[in-house]
């Protein structure tokens, strides 16, 4: 986990509202908990935020495997913009910029992810 970072869990709240995700701090909400590593800074501003949940500690109803290391067959990335591609780019539900961002993706997501010319991958 990079310095500065820790693990949050997020979600949409219940009963859902009308969108079926949407993004904040470059991160994609779904009505389903997922885990993600995010500063100080960004924690706040997912607590501020009206339409979703951010906990600190793992949620009773989180399953494993949708984030945090789980069985689901998920992966852990390292991605960024490479030189001579975008500011920033939103891609396979994913929004990247210049810095490292490390995702937690399925199979679906990491080869959308490879395929993106403009993205520079490391495993983690």
């Amino acid at each position: 986990m990079p310095a500065g970072t820790r693990k949050v869990y997020v979600k949409l709240p219940d009963p859902p509202p009308p969108p079926t995700s949407f993004w904040r701090c470059g991160i994609r909400f779904t009505h389903v908990w997922r885990a993600v590593e995010v500063s100080e800074e960004e924690f706040e501003t997912l607590m501020a935020e009206g339409m979703l949940k951010a906990s600190r500690t793992r949620p009773p109803d989180f399953e494993a495997g949708e984030g945090d290391g789980g069985d689901g067959g998920e992966e852990t990335l390292r991605v960024r913009i490479g030189r001579g591609g975008p500011d920033s780019l939103s891609r396979c539900g994913f929004a990247f910029t210049r810095r490292w961002r490390e995702v937690t993706v399925n199979e679906a997501e990491e080869a959308c992810i490879r395929q993106e010319a403009a993205l520079e991958v490391k495993e983690r």
